[in-house]
């Protein structure tokens, strides 16, 4: 490359680098550069820290603490990578949160919620629906499950 450096007499030499190549930190930086938008990251599936992020509305219930354990159960026995936010903060906080951390796709889970259907959220279309915990990425569907 022809660099050159300034050696202990003033005279002129050739610089000696090393590379130790392209690593894991910078294929992750590399990823969060390219996957991003205003709101935050947007990794892919299989890239991020999960691949469903579940928010759970008022943790502090009895009954949701037991729906949490279900369903953290039932996607994980289907394999799937999850991040559970069942923290005390404030719904918009928890979605203000997870828009920011980019998992590809948000389970909401409600008291209001009452026949077995979960907030499913898209993280990159911002796509929100109602769909039944079966239908979820990662677990069976059921023509899969008969």
């Amino acid at each position: 490359m022809g660099l050159t450096v300034a050696g202990a007499q003033g005279t002129s030499a050739p610089a000696h680098m090393a590379c130790s190549g392209i690593g894991i930190t910078r294929c992750l930086q590399t990823l969060a550069e390219l996957h991003r938008d205003h709101h935050g990251l947007c990794w892919k599936p299989g890239c991020g820290p999960a691949d469903l992020h579940l928010i759970v509305v008022r943790a502090d219930l009895p009954e949701m603490r037991e729906r949490t354990e279900q369903i953290v159960r039932q996607l994980q026995q289907h394999g799937a990578r999850l991040l559970v936010d069942d923290g005390p903060e404030a719904a918009g906080e928890k979605f203000a949160y997870a828009r920011l951390v980019g998992v590809p796709h948000v389970l909401v889970i409600s008291p209001q919620q009452t026949d077995g259907a979960v907030e499913f959220i898209d993280r990159w279309t911002s796509r929100h629906q109602e769909v039944p915990l079966s239908h979820i990425p990662g677990t069976p569907s059921p023509q899969r499950t008969s």
